[in-house]
């Protein structure tokens, strides 16, 4: 496979939906550099390109604050901190926090790391599984570009990623948890039939707002709408979308949504991403400055589950919100990073050893109960 750092010429890319899709997500970050498409990616921007196969890759680059969809510290080390910090139980949670603070030094040596077929978004969707060699040819291109960086590959979850973990743990690489996903299947009649979808649609139907498609023109609103719940109310490790990037993706057709609107006023958006029949939001947020009882959230999910319906699509409901997304008929998977050390320092496999340790030990009971 071929590593390209500058944008390839048109006839290098593969007449396939993951090249297009790819290519309209990526290829402006490897023109204008991954920071504009959020300027907390800190990474250098590639893409692998060989045998029609096209894998987006991320180098982390040292930057304060930088998110965890490129940075392994940033993911198991300052996000960690953010998840300890809502934990239920003040023992579990002054527990993970004296733990966090006590490897803070170690685990900060998880980077730098180049993750391998890496959009900068919280899920990745794949096309299928691929070749054992594929995957060999490609950690091979990254470690010549790359030497002495850890290579990651994230979003393997047990229900959809069996063969690649697998294929991976064959070529070296380490598995280790990384969170709790969700699945919800809008062509189970059961999913319809839970009490908490029928009483969203009953609050859709009770207090009808509009909908309308996204175009570019409305990435600046997007970007606001998803930042005031993402960056402003969860966790500023979050990737902080540009305008610009937005407007690329909406333009080049690989992120679609709708909007949520009162009085011609865009209070509510969600951004989809599909790939192989499974669909993600990788764009989800509303206004903050409204009531909990307008259900904003409750209506951009019950509409992102409907479109998925219609298009016949699973959707991957991503992480968190564990108790909304099971009491809608979500099935949980736990989902893996997959690590390959050989080649880093010293130190630097010490780490990851040590974070594979604990994961394997506590990881599970954590996830358990940070829901």
């Amino acid at each position: 496979m071929k590593l390209w750092t500058t944008p390839p010429p048109a006839s290098a890319w593969p007449d396939t939906n993951e090249a297009d899709r790819v290519r309209a997500l990526w290829a402006p970050a490897l023109e204008h550099g991954a920071a504009w498409v959020a300027p907390n990616v800190g990474a250098e921007a590639g893409v692998l390109i060989g045998d029609g196969h096209v894998m987006p890759v991320t180098a982390s680059v040292p930057a304060i604050g930088n998110s965890y969809v490129v940075s392994a510290a940033g993911l198991y080390l300052h996000y960690a901190r953010y998840e300890a910090g809502r934990l239920k139980s003040p023992m579990e949670k002054t527990g993970s926090l004296a733990l966090l603070g006590a490897l803070g030094p170690l685990l900060r040596r998880l980077d730098p790391v180049v993750m391998l077929d890496n959009l900068p978004l919280s899920t990745n969707l794949r096309s299928g599984a691929r070749f054992p060699d594929v995957w060999a040819a490609a950690l091979e291109a990254v470690r010549r570009a790359w030497p002495g960086h850890a290579v990651v590959v994230r979003s393997l979850d047990t229900r959809r990623s069996g063969v690649t973990l697998f294929t991976l743990e064959l070529l070296g690489f380490r598995r280790i948890l990384s969170r709790r996903v969700f699945f919800q299947d809008p062509s189970d009649p059961q999913v319809w039939r839970r009490r908490d979808v029928k009483r969203d649609r009953a609050l859709e139907q009770a207090h009808p707002l509009d909908w309308k498609t996204l175009t570019p023109t409305d990435a600046p609103a997007v970007a606001d709408l998803y930042w005031q719940l993402y960056g402003d109310k969860y966790t500023p490790l979050n990737p902080r979308f540009s305008p610009a990037w937005l407007a690329a993706g909406l333009e080049g057709g690989a992120l679609r949504g709708e909007g949520l609107m009162e009085k011609n006023r865009m209070i509510g958006v969600y951004g989809s991403v599909e790939a192989a029949g499974v669909v993600t939001q990788p764009v989800v947020g509303y206004t903050t400055a409204l009531p909990p009882e307008a259900g904003l959230y409750r209506r951009l999910m019950l509409r992102a589950l409907e479109q998925a319906r219609e298009r016949g699509l699973l959707l991957h409901a991503s992480a968190g919100a564990a108790r909304f997304k099971l009491a809608r008929g979500g099935v949980p998977a736990e989902e893996y990073l997959a690590v390959h050390t050989a080649g880093c320092p010293p130190v630097q496999r010490a780490a990851w050893a040590t974070l594979a340790a604990l994961s394997a030990r506590v990881g599970a009971r954590l996830l358990e109960a940070s829901d």
